[in-house]
């Protein structure tokens, strides 16, 4: 498999375990002192607890959360690498009838470790969000089991 190819893997596994709620496996995809940020706000966070704590934070405000990366552009430099890829995330806010739907661009620094690429900084650039309240009697038959 082609290092474009593995990266590309790390970028499935965050969005998958993020969809998931499965915390581990997004960090997993992380070295110890990675750095995650939103950019134009206050977040960011560095080294893997502060981002674990982000994602528990973050994903507590919502009932499911679904993101969804488009194929990234990669380039590869000997054991580093960056990617660009498009994210969009939908979901549903947890104290509200409220579904949201954010999109964006991540903007990714990579290392090769003896695991295998992992991220070192994550900056996420979001393009837009918006939202909408859920429709009557049609919330419940999307709810996820």
């Amino acid at each position: 498999m082609s290092d474009a190819a593995k990266i590309q893997q790390i970028l499935n596994l965050y969005s998958d375990g993020a969809s998931r709620r499965d915390f581990d496996q997004v960090i997993a995809t992380f070295v110890e002192d990675s750095i995650w940020e939103v950019a134009d706000t206050p977040h960011r966070f560095v080294g893997t607890a502060a981002i674990m704590g982000a994602f528990r934070a973050f994903t507590a405000t919502t009932s499911y959360l679904v993101q969804m990366n488009a194929p990234a552009v990669i380039m590869v430099d000997g054991d580093k690498a960056t990617a660009r890829s498009t994210i969009r995330e939908v979901g549903r806010y947890s104290d509200r009838d409220e579904l949201f739907d954010c999109v964006g661009t991540y903007f990714d620094s990579f290392v090769r470790t003896g695991e295998g690429w992992r991220f070192t900084h994550r900056r996420f650039v979001t393009h837009g969000i918006s939202s909408w309240p859920v429709l009557p009697g049609v919330a419940s038959a999307i709810e996820p089991g």
